[in-house]
Order: structure tokens, then sequence, then C-alpha cells
């Protein structure tokens, strides 16, 4: 009897502490969720974009069918992901660590269907660059998902990446020009441009890139910004320029220090370069935020009506891709003095080892036209770089840290990619 009476407080006590523990259980649990698990379209997105960033990691797609309903324009996205992913997988090329940020814009609910604008920003570290930090950020996504049996699904995708540009570009002159519709454009385009990639790794793996014909660069290392004359003659400082790069990539608007330039024929990837530029002859000021600007307003370091720029917009030698690589790469006067490199020469004949951190880089697709894109240099081993994957660059429109240059490379056409270089060396100015 004295069993029987013992067995319901012990049952007592179990249940006790089962009830004790199971709230705590569930709360930390859904602390561990998805960072929108109270809010039902926030999860799906950040879902995507873990699933998206994850497959960089495993260099493998993550499925997300369950997230995206199958469309003409989903798949448009779906297979630009597929390809990015396939290309850093010929490489080996992983994100060992990633961190997303989700910086909601706007959300709008019409009946079953809910409109989301956000700014996405994520930092991440290559596995073949494990000592440097990579990041980008307020890339805009422009969503459409739908509310079905008790979910929601994405069922459109918009963004202004500049990576996505050149595989739109073609899957729109496929339907423009063969008559045949956008999923088979689609399609056509996703094997054509693998194709491109495997073609390039190919490519680069069965050629020795030298730096026979890539001549050291000349590009000082010096920490400090001298002057070499009487305050006429300035070194350039690549510690300082990539300083500024660090600090102003992914800048907000309203933290630069300078205009952002948005117009039909030139984004702002170039001002970004000439600032960069400008910071290491020494315009910069580390440290010193309220000289830097003085520096910027009364045109330091600068050339009036030739290369300048301030608050309120600058001029085309400053600006556009193709003038700032004409004015500096052949300037005999006051300003910016640049060595050139590889002009109107495939990626391939620039050697990764004649690529040091302070060069600035220009890029187009294909074999004629004007160059349309420009970075600067902020990580490599200088004459030990090896491979492009162990070089990475920095760039506005869309803002990045960091960028490794073999993405650079296969979204500008893989060995379809012309790039050339500037070095910059000694120069004068009057202030």
């Amino acid at each position: 009897m004295k069993v029987r009476k013992d067995i319901p407080v012990y049952v007592i006590v179990v249940m006790l502490l089962i009830f004790s523990i199971v709230p705590n259980t569930l709360a930390a649990t859904v602390n561990e969720n998805a960072l929108y698990a109270g809010d039902p379209v926030k999860h799906v997105i950040s879902q995507y974009f873990d699933n998206y960033f994850k497959s960089y990691q495993t260099l493998e797609v993550v499925n997300s069918d369950n997230l995206v309903e199958d469309n003409e324009n989903t798949l448009l996205y779906k297979k630009m992901h597929e390809l990015s992913v396939e290309a850093n997988k010929l490489v080996r090329l992983s994100y060992t660590t990633f961190k997303v940020t989700l910086d909601y814009q706007n959300i709008s609910y019409l009946n079953d269907t809910v409109n989301v604008n956000l700014l996405m920003s994520c930092d991440y570290v290559y596995s073949s660059t494990p000592d440097a930090k990579s990041s980008i950020g307020n890339i805009n996504y422009k969503f459409s998902l739908i509310h079905e049996n008790d979910e929601y699904k994405i069922i459109s995708i918009d963004s202004n990446f500049d990576e996505f540009d050149n595989f739109k570009k073609s899957v729109e002159e496929k339907v423009s020009s063969s008559k045949i519709s956008k999923i088979d454009a689609i399609n056509k385009t996703a094997e054509e441009k693998s194709q491109e990639i495997r073609d390039t790794v190919k490519y680069i793996s069965g050629n020795s890139l030298n730096s026979e014909n890539n001549p050291a660069d000349s590009t000082t290392s010096s920490n400090e910004v001298m002057p070499l004359g009487v305050n006429s003659t300035y070194s350039f400082n690549r510690m300082l320029a990539r300083n500024w790069a660090q600090r102003f990539a992914e800048a907000d608007e309203s933290d630069r220090f300078f205009y952002t330039a948005y117009t039909p024929s030139e984004n702002d990837c170039t001002n970004f370069v000439s600032q960069c530029i400008w910071a290491g002859y020494g315009g910069y000021v580390e440290g010193n935020d309220t000289q830097t600007k003085n520096n910027i307003n009364n045109r330091v370091r600068m050339v009036n009506n030739v290369w300048q720029a301030g608050t309120g917009g600058g001029v085309p030698n400053w600006e556009s891709v193709t003038n700032l690589w004409s004015y500096a790469t052949t300037n005999t006067g006051n300003g910016p003095r640049a060595t050139g490199l590889n002009n109107d020469q495939p990626y391939y004949n620039l050697s990764p080892s004649s690529i040091y951190y302070g060069n600035a880089i220009q890029a187009r697709t294909g074999s004629s036209g004007n160059y349309t894109h420009s970075v600067f240099v902020t990580y490599s081993l200088d004459s030990s770089t090896t491979e492009y994957n162990q070089v990475l660059v920095s760039q506005h429109t869309g803002d990045m840290y960091n960028r490794n240059l073999w993405e650079l490379i296969t979204s500008k056409g893989g060995n379809n990619c012309y790039l050339r270089k500037m070095s910059f060396k000694n120069a004068n100015f009057s202030s």
C-alpha cells in the first residue's frame, strides 16, 4: 500500500518538472529559429536569402522550391544564382561564413498579395582569402508574395544588383532578336553562360598565368603621403586609398563626403574609384574628417575643371570610365598619373601576380566597345598572387567591399571579359 501511495506523488513531481521545463524549451526554440519567425512574410524572405548564401558555403544550390513559385520571373533569378554558384564551385571558391542583414523599406498588402521593398547587405569571408572580410551593402530587392493554402510564396523578384546585368541583357536580346519565349531565352542563356564559365576555367587551368608580359607594379607601399618637391609632387599612398575604400565602399549616401553619381550613361563606380585615387594622393586626412572635408571644398589634390568633384558633382574625367583612363594614363601635367596595362586585352593576359592592391581595374564584356565598370583593388598578395580569386576589389553600383575578382570576371563574360589596370605613380598638384 505504501508503494501505491508513493506512485501518485512521484508522478505529480515528474509532471511538475516536465511542465516547468517545457515552456523554457519552447522559448529557446523560438529564439533560435529564423529572425522573422513571428512574421510569415519576413520569414519567407529571410529563408530565401539564407538558402541563397548557404549555397556559396556548400557550393551546392540549396533548394528553395518551397519558398518560390515556379514562373518566368523566378526562373530568371534561379538560373542566375545557379550559374554563379557553379562558377565558384569550379574554382573551389566558397564562403566560410556569412551574415545577412535585411533593411525593410516598405511592405504593402493588397488582398492575397504582398509587395516588399528592401535593402540587402551581407558580410562574408571567402575561402581563398581567409584573412580578409568582404561585404555587400544596400542591394535593392523587390519581392511579391502570394498567400495560398495558409502560406506565403514568392512569385516575383527584382533587383538592381549589377552582377545580374549581363545575364538579363543576353536574355532580352534573345527575346527580341530570336522571337523565342522568355523562358526559352532564360534556359538558352543559362546553357551558354555555363559553357562560358567551363571554358574559362579550362583555359586558365591549362595556361600558365605568369608575369612575363606584366611588369612588377611600381605603386609605392609608403604609409605616408610625402611631398617629393616643393609642395607640388606627391607619391601615391595605396594604404590610405584602401582605407578610404574600406570606409566608404558601403557607406550610406548620407554619410558620404562626396556626391553619388547616377546618370543615364554612368553609375557611381568611377566616382568612387576617383575618390580612392584622390585619397591616396593625400586628399584624405585619416582621423581628421574636418580637414578632409575642407580639402574637398578647397579642391586639394584636384585639378580645377579637369579632375575635380565635391558634394554637388564631378567633371567627366572624374566620373566617366573611359575619361578617367584616357586622362590618367596620358597625363603629363597636374593631376593623377597612371601606367596603363592590358588595354583592349582579355583578362587572362593580365597576370594575377601583376595586380597589386592600390591599382584600379576597368572591365567590359566583349572585344570591342567602351569599358563599362571601374573597381579599386583593396586586397592582393602582390607579386605572390597566383590566382584571380586571391584578388579582392571594392566598388560602387552595387556597393561592395572586397569583392572577389573571379566573380567580377565571370559576371562580365568569363573568357569574354576584358580587364585593364591602372597603377598610380608620383603626380603633381598645386595644393
